[in-house]
């Protein structure tokens, strides 16, 4: 994990960037998130599932200190089946990176 935030921040030029990760409440995905959540050089960070379930939720706010205010962080889109919304999602969050 710190050799990907040592990679994101190198690419971004020390700025702070707008990261998305796909997958956020999967056993990968929200390690990063919370990961890139506690992380000063991310700016905004944005998290994508497929569903937004009461267990999913609870697992990644405790990943990432009971913070309430994941849930505004997290969209219900699934890639696979609906990539016009996940477009218009980065575009709008205006993401840097993507993971």
């Amino acid at each position: 994990m710190r050799l990907l935030l040592w990679w994101l921040f190198s690419v971004g030029g020390g700025a702070a960037l707008n990261v998305a990760v796909t997958g956020a409440t999967g056993k990968t995905g929200a390690l990063a998130f919370a990961k890139l959540r506690a992380s000063d050089d991310v700016e905004t960070l944005v998290g994508t599932t497929r569903h937004k379930d009461v267990k999913a939720l609870k697992k990644l706010r405790k990943l990432c200190g009971n913070e309430a205010s994941v849930d505004d962080d997290l969209h219900a889109i699934d890639v696979t089946k609906d990539a016009d919304a996940f477009a218009t999602l980065l575009t709008e969050k205006k993401i840097d990176a993507l993971l």
